[in-house]
């Protein structure tokens, strides 16, 4: 999947620009996305290695202690991975890497911003996407804000679609944020797993590549 530039969202609406002439609906209050967008939309140069470092793309508010990841046009406890995480703010981060010349993302996380140090720990279950993308999000509250609002999913296929990656939020649905990046290649699934610090699970990591591709 090529990725046009995804313009930075500061107040609802970004502005539309020669890459990306639609512009892209956002929500309000999400502010600009990070380094790893940079990367994506090509304002940071390839890495001289095989791939970045983890750069972050933005942070969000997890309140139910249920961080989900999974396909982004399947948001349901049921689709996808779901993990028990304290509540707080979660960064979302991934690695970029370059793959048949094409910008993408080589491991995806979402780790409590408070950790100071953690480790990678064992697989705690299993998610897959069928839109070449990944999705990150508070599940327990994206489904209670969503619930009721029937165009949500027309919104997520238009929106994740249009701009590859980025974050929405929902001015019908306060409360529901999705965050969405490039998986890898494309479809797939693999292994969850769980991110500690000492001993108590803060995040959890999403790898679309074995350790010897990418």
């Amino acid at each position: 999947m090529i990725l046009p530039v995804t313009a930075q969202a500061t107040g609802g609406i970004c502005m539309p620009c020669k890459k990306n002439p639609g512009g892209m609906t956002f929500g309000p209050g999400i502010g600009k996305l990070g380094e790893l967008g940079r990367f994506l939309s090509g304002k940071l140069p390839l890495p001289a290695v095989k791939r970045t470092n983890w750069l972050e793309l933005c942070t969000i508010e997890v309140t139910s202690g249920k961080l989900w990841v999974g396909d982004p046009l399947l948001a349901n406890e049921e689709d996808g991975c779901v993990a028990t995480v304290p509540p707080g703010t979660y960064t979302v981060e991934g690695i970029g890497c370059l793959s048949n010349r094409t910008r993408t993302v080589y491991s995806v996380r979402a780790r409590l911003k408070s950790a100071a140090e953690f480790q990678v720990g064992a697989a705690i279950g299993e998610t897959g996407t069928d839109c070449a993308m990944m999705g990150i999000c508070d599940i327990g509250a994206f489904e209670a804000a969503c619930k009721d609002a029937a165009e949500v999913q027309e919104d997520l296929e238009e929106k994740t679609l249009r701009a590859g990656f980025g974050c929405i939020t929902f001015r019908k649905c306060p409360g529901a944020v999705m965050v969405f990046v490039p998986s890898g290649d494309g479809d797939g699934c693999g292994p969850v797993r769980e991110l500690l610090e000492s001993g108590t699970r803060i995040g959890i990591q999403h790898d679309f590549y074995a350790d010897d591709e990418g």
